[in-house]
C-alpha cells in the first residue's frame, strides 16, 4: 500500500499540465485541501480500530482522491484526455494493495487465486498495451 503514494503522486504529475499551463494553480491548493480532509477525517475514524494498515491504505486512497481531482480539474481548463481506463486501472491496483495489506494471504492457493485475478485483468483491460509492449520488444530488427 505505502508504494502506490509515489506512483499516485507522480500520475497526477504528469494529467496536472493543463492547471499549470493555464496558470490556474490556485486549484492545486484547494484540490490539496480535500485530499488532506478525506486522509485526515478517514485516517481519525479507522486508526483505533484497525491500526497503521488502515492508516496507510487511507493515506493510498487520499492520493488516489488527489490524483483523480488534479485530473478533473486539469481537464475543464485545458484538453480533455482519456482516463477511465487510468481510474478503472487505478481504482483496482488501489484495492488489490488494500486487501493483500489487511488480509495477508498466506496459503499457495489464496495467493494463486489472487495473482490470477490480477492476470486476467491486466490482460483484458491492457490487452492492446500488451501486445504493443510485445511486438516493440519482439520485432525483427534490420540489419
Amino acid at each position: 500500500v505505502c508504494m502506490l503514494q509515489p506512483l499516485f503522486y507522480t500520475l497526477s504529475e504528469t494529467t496536472v499540465v493543463g492547471l499549470n499551463i493555464q496558470r490556474k494553480t490556485g486549484y492545486s491548493v484547494l484540490i490539496a485541501l480535500i485530499a488532506f480532509f478525506v486522509n485526515f477525517s478517514l485516517s481519525l475514524l479507522l486508526a483505533g480500530q484497525f491500526g497503521a494498515v488502515a492508516v496507510a491504505s487511507v493515506n493510498a486512497l487520499a492520493f488516489f482522491v488527489f490524483t483523480v481531482l488534479r485530473t478533473e480539474f486539469a481537464r475543464r481548463v485545458w484538453r480533455p484526455l482519456p482516463r477511465a481506463k487510468m481510474y478503472v486501472s487505478s481504482g483496482v491496483y488501489l484495492l488489490f494493495a488494500i486487501f493483500f495489506a489487511t488480509y495477508q494471504p498466506t496459503r499457495v492457493l489464496e495467493w494463486s487465486v489472487m495473482v490470477s485475478i490480477g492476470v486476467v485483468y491486466i490482460g483484458a483491460v491492457h490487452r492492446a498495451d500488451l501486445a504493443n509492449a510485445w511486438s516493440f520488444v519482439f520485432k525483427k530488427t534490420k540489419v
